[in-house]
This record gives C-alpha cells, sequence and structure tokens, in this order.
C-alpha cells in the first residue's frame, strides 16, 4: 500500500495493489486507484451568470469542478485472476 502524491489544493493519486499466489501458481490481485481530477479550464461565456440569480450560475465549460468547487473524484477497482499453466 502506497501513497504517490498528495496535494490537497491540486490533485492526488491513492494507489493500493493486493497481490496473492497459491500453490497452483495462480495469481490473485486486485489494484485500487483513486484520484481527484486537476481543474481545467474552459469557456467562461457559455454561462450568464448573475450573482442574484442563482439559477444563472454554473460552472465554465470544460471544467470537472462541480457547483460547490469540489473537484470530481474517480476511482477505479481492479480485480482479477492469473492462472499458469
Amino acid at each position: 500500500f502506497f501513497l504517490d502524491t498528495f496535494n490537497a489544493n491540486h490533485w492526488y493519486q491513492l494507489k493500493a495493489e493486493i497481490a496473492y499466489n497459491d500453490r497452483r501458481k495462480g495469481k490473485l490481485f486486485c489494484s485500487l486507484q483513486f484520484e481527484e481530477l486537476p481543474e481545467i479550464k474552459g469557456d467562461t461565456s457559455v454561462y450568464n451568470e448573475d450573482p442574484a440569480d442563482p439559477t444563472k450560475t454554473g460552472t465554465p465549460a470544460g471544467s470537472y469542478k462541480d457547483a460547490a468547487g469540489l473537484a470530481s473524484k474517480i476511482l477505479t477497482i481492479s480485480i482479477g485472476y492469473k492462472y499458469q499453466f
């Protein structure tokens, strides 16, 4: 288990890998990857942002950040079994 990089303000990637070998030369593996996408600058002209009207505020096009300012997160889990004859 290891943590590649961590930065609360930018992006981080967390990986956990588990490997298991049995008596029949088989291997069970599990990989977990969690990363927060970096903010992508986009064209803000597509939104009519008006502080007085909350329905006219939005996220810039091409940005992964939601309305709350939190970046989107991707969680990838891979589980498999390899058998060697």
